[in-house]
Order: structure tokens, then sequence, then C-alpha cells
């Protein structure tokens, strides 16, 4: 470990603080050995506080930020984001940190320390949302639907759910004039947000009925007609295998040795003269420890010695 360390640039570590120092991966420590190291300490909770030292998973975290505080009906259970809100969300904060770190590095000569939490992505991820202020009115909970009408979703005739956008003025009249509305467009009682927000349940009501007369497809062309805002709610099975996704790359296929056949997510981020190219698939557990060890000048008695220990796999 600390030959790694010495040769290192960054080491990211999720151990809870007191295993951390058991281990001897502390700050302090690894510091002293590459005083040019970019240390990134990953915990559930943060440091400090009564959780500081308890194990956490996605779920949970999106129970203690108040993500699982939008319910539905009827019995007004609280449901999860459908999405792990924390743990897709975190490599890219700890990939926008490390750069951070790496630059600090550039400009100082000096390591840095990192500290962050899955508890400060879940409340990062809800910003807005957790935002109060002295107008705000406490509903006891978020239901799906009546109370952001056109920003909601809506089953069609088909069986198929869309989700119609409206946040501007100018973006619900293009709606009233794709549904065949165009006299509610500058209604007193829907032609701005605050009239919006106050008449949402009726707005619903309405928008509720209208859907149920026509297929999904028919609604996105009206839509698209009249250049107002609205999705197709995709099952997970078919959003690899959309149009949108695989022309723009999205989709990933490959052979594994275990899973055969895997189709997954490509990379978000895309260099037009350094297209992504797929070179292996992840490795299996110690798949290249022989590999890393005899990098760092491990022979092969010092390896069979590491094996038979158990230290390495």
């Amino acid at each position: 470990m600390d030959k790694l360390v010495a040769g290192g640039d960054v080491l990211i570590h999720n151990y809870r603080p007191a295993t951390a120092k058991r281990l001897g991966v502390h700050y302090e420590r690894l510091s002293e050995i590459n005083p040019r190291l970019v240390y990134v300490e990953l915990s559930g909770y943060g440091k400090q506080g009564p959780y500081a030292d308890r194990g956490g998973y996605d779920l949970m975290l999106q129970a203690l930020t108040g993500i699982m505080h939008r319910r539905i009906p009827p019995e007004d259970t609280p449901i999860g984001a459908g999405v792990w809100a924390t743990d897709c969300s975190m490599p890219m904060m700890l990939a926008y940190g490390i750069a951070l770190g790496l630059y600090n590095r550039e400009r100082t000569g000096k390591g840095t320390r990192l500290e962050t939490s899955l508890m400060n992505a879940a409340l990062a991820m809800q910003h807005v949302d957790l935002v109060q202020t002295s107008r705000d009115s406490d509903s006891g909970g978020e239901r799906a639907g009546a109370d952001q009408a056109v920003f909601a979703p809506y089953l069609c005739a088909d069986g198929q759910w869309i989700l119609p956008v409206a946040l501007s003025d100018k973006e619900w009249v293009r709606i009233c004039h794709a549904m065949e509305i165009p006299h509610l467009a500058h209604d007193e009682r829907y032609a701005t947000a605050q009239s919006r927000a106050e008449n949402s349940e009726d707005i619903y009501g309405l928008l509720h009925g209208l859907f149920e007369t026509k297929t999904r497809q028919e609604w996105l062309d009206a839509y698209r007609d009249h250049d107002a805002l609205a999705v197709p709610i995709m099952d997970r099975a078919d959003v690899l295998s959309s149009e949108q996704v695989t022309a723009n790359g999205m989709r990933l296929e490959f052979d594994h040795p275990t899973a055969g056949r895997v189709v997954s997510v490509n990379t978000p981020l895309r260099f037009p003269e350094q297209p992504p190219e797929f070179r292996r698939r992840p490795p299996l557990q110690g798949e290249h420890t022989d590999e890393v060890l005899r990098d760092l000048g491990y022979n092969e008695a010092e390896l069979c010695r590491l094996r038979e220990a158990g230290i390495v796999k």
C-alpha cells in the first residue's frame, strides 16, 4: 500500500473514520509518505455528528435527506427517487473535486485533502427543492400530479405515459394550442406562473381528461407541431434501444466472462477529436493483482507469499 501511495497522485477511500485510522490509511500518515498526494475521504454521513461512524447505503441517504418525503397515494407511502441519487452523482462530484485538488497541486506543489459524503451528494442533488423562504407553506408532503399540473405525468388513451412541461408563460400558451384549448392561453386564472400554481388542481383535471382522448404519439406529434414541451415516459427496458439514445452513442455492448452479453450505458462525455473507445470490460475480482504488483517491483516469489498469506487474490 505504501508503495502505491508513494508513487500515486490520488487516493480515494470510503472507510469509516475509525477504520481508516486502524488500517493506517488516514491523511496524517499518508501525506508524510507522499506530500503531493490528493487524499479523498468519502463517508456516508460526514465526519461529524451522530451518524458519523455509521454505515449507509443510497436509499438510506434518500430517506435521511428528504428525497423520500415524496409520497404516493393511497397510503401515502414514501418512495425513493427511482435512481441511485447518491451512488451515481457522487463519482461526478468526486471527479470535480479531484480535478480541483490536482490543479491546486500544480499551483502550490503540495497535495491536499478532500472530504465529502453521500449525505452531501443527496443534499446537493435537491438544491432548489430544499430552499425555504418565509413565503413558503408546509403542504405536509408532495404528490405527483395536482401540485404541479404543468410538470406532471399523464396517462394517454393507449395506456402510455407522457410528461408535458410549461414552466414559463410562453410554454403554457404553446401547450394550450397543442391541446386545442387556445381560449385558455391568456385566461387570467392560468396566464402566469403564480395563477397556474394557485389553480393547479383545475389544470390537472382539465389536462387529465384531454390526454385520455388521444394516444401518446398523437399528443407528442401535436406538441412538436406547436413547439410545446413534452416527452414520453419511457420504460427502463426500452431506454437503451430508443432512437435518441442510440443516435448519440450512449448504448454500449460488450461480452463478459460471467455475465454474458452486456448492454450498458456509455460514457456521457464526448471529445469529438478523441471519441471514446471501449478498450476492455470491467475486471473480475483480483484479475489484475499480479500486473499491478509487478509494476511495483514484486517478483514471482513475493507474489506467491502474498497470495498464500491471503493478503491479495
